[in-house]
């Protein structure tokens, strides 16, 4: 496994360092498990808190689209995003809540 290196020597280094780490950790040793972490996190924000937010919880989707991304770079990104709509009509058709798509 490749160790992700900071291309710019920043004038920071201990926030650079860390949030290095902490990327590498999560998005690039385990970037399944973030990513499904992810969208498990979406799925029950929207399942147990939607009444709360009804159409705000459209929202949520970013967290596993911004997974992916972390993870995946820009194609997966880009990827993720295209499905996120289908997704998240898939999911409330699901939950039968038709109000909460968005319009």
């Amino acid at each position: 496994m490749r160790i992700w290196k900071p291309p710019v020597k920043s004038f920071i280094p201990c926030i650079n360092n860390g949030t290095a780490t902490l990327h590498a950790f999560l998005f690039i040793r385990h970037r399944y498990t973030s990513l499904a972490l992810a969208s498990t996190l979406y799925v029950a924000i929207i399942t147990v808190f939607g009444d709360v937010f009804t159409m705000s919880g459209n929202f949520f989707v970013f967290l596993p689209v911004v997974a992916a991304a972390l993870a995946f770079g820009t194609l997966g990104g880009r990827i993720s995003g295209t499905l996120a709509l289908p997704a998240n009509l898939r999911l409330f058709t699901i939950l039968v809540r038709a109000v909460f798509f968005p319009v």
